[in-house]
């Protein structure tokens, strides 16, 4: 079978599932809190006192203070780690839920394009979702009228970061919802993951080994050498972990 029939055929088990609705739900509840968050803290914010302690990285004026707010301060860090543990969970459940991974891996189709049919789904509904996010933050600042003129190479910039941070949790995610058998386990992972990253991120080696923290680093405006390395190190992961799990898929005893 070629790779976009398994795609297709994949998108169509989750046509009116829960997957669709988590990718703006989400995204919907991050841009509520921002807004309550921006309009009634708005001078706080934005007063000298915050914006000189966010100098040091890289904040300069009122669009990268939003997008940094959105980010830390409204936790879309770690929402979009709930995200993907959530869509990697949903997407691999189907298959235990029915008992239908004997009937799938039956098919005369190579089974590293099963397993990628799998995560291209996760990737395309959180990129979905970072898109959703990002429109969100310009709708508040548009809405709540920032007087500054709007950056939209920052935004760009934020959303590619943010997707290249994603794709090494969507192959971590995707590596263990697909070989756990509860799949509630395997979302607590993530969540867990997500939760415990502040710790890891405060050290230097472990914080690259984890790719729960690579969300930390998706600002656009830190120092060019800073986002490099983490460009550099989210494709290694997702490269990594995306190995292991076809290896391992293709081990699977029907």
């Amino acid at each position: 079978m070629r790779f976009p029939s398994i795609l297709k055929s994949e998108f169509l088990k989750y046509k009116k599932g829960a997957l669709w609705k988590i990718s703006f739900i989400v995204p919907l509840i991050s841009f509520l809190m921002l807004f309550g968050d921006w309009y009634y803290r708005a001078d706080y914010l934005t007063s000298a006192k915050v914006l000189k302690k966010l100098n040091d990285i890289g904040v300069e004026n009122k669009w990268q203070l939003i997008l940094f707010e959105n980010h830390m301060g409204m936790q879309w860090n770690l929402l979009l780690i709930l995200i993907i543990s959530l869509i990697a969970a949903i997407v691999n459940h189907v298959e235990y839920s029915e008992n239908s991974w004997k009937t799938i891996l039956s098919k005369p189709a190579k089974r590293y394009k099963i397993y990628m049919s799998k995560w291209v789904v996760i990737f395309i509904v959180t990129l979905i979702s970072i898109l959703l996010n990002s429109l969100g933050i310009i709708a508040v600042g548009k809405i709540l009228k920032i007087e500054e003129t709007l950056n939209l190479n920052l935004f760009i910039k934020y959303i590619v970061l943010q997707t290249i941070g994603a794709m090494a949790i969507i192959s971590l995610q995707q590596f263990i919802s697909c070989f756990m058998k509860n799949s509630i386990v395997a979302a607590c992972i993530g969540f867990c993951g997500g939760i415990s990253a502040y710790m890891f991120y405060q050290g230097k080696i472990i914080s690259k080994m984890v790719p729960y923290t690579y969300t930390f680093d998706a600002l656009p405006f830190l120092d060019a050498s800073e986002l490099t390395t983490f460009v550099v190190i989210s494709f290694i992961a997702a490269a990594f972990w995306m190995a292991l799990g076809i290896i391992k898929f293709k081990r699977v005893e029907v």
